[in-house]
């Protein structure tokens, strides 16, 4: 375990990342459509734990505008198989910077990073009695 001051500070921390977090993506929201894509392959890698995958997405924007787009964030858990209809949201003035609705793409982060801040502020404050 470290010093208490450095672990209620890495707490404070992760959990201002996730506040700043939050508010990157309710922006994002307020900017981007939501429409209707489909997932049209993956790329794949190999890690430690097995195959992992990046999705390739194409989906029309409002104005009929075709696009096709490949993830660079790999996860071991497909979004969907190929073929499946998926939600998509994408920033109305750049409609390549978009994003799958799942849930771990809403939320998946944060959550992570707000359980680790919580447990880092808890060590903290525990080791200080």
């Amino acid at each position: 375990m470290g010093e208490p001051a450095t672990e209620l500070m890495i707490g404070i921390g992760l959990i201002i990342a996730v506040i700043i977090m939050r508010c990157d993506f309710l922006i994002f929201l307020t900017r981007s459509k939501k429409v209707r894509g489909a997932i049209v392959g993956y790329k794949t890698k190999r890690s430690k734990g097995g195959e992992i995958y990046a999705p390739i997405v194409t989906f029309l924007t409002v104005d009929n505008k075709e696009i096709r787009l490949q993830y660079e964030t790999y996860s071991s858990i497909k979004p969907g198989e190929v073929g499946e209809e998926v939600a998509v949201f994408y920033d109305s003035k750049n409609p390549y910077y978009a994003m799958i609705d799942t849930r771990f793409n809403k939320y998946g982060v944060e959550v992570i990073f707000l359980l680790a801040g919580v447990w880092m502020i808890y060590l903290g404050l525990t080791q200080r009695s």
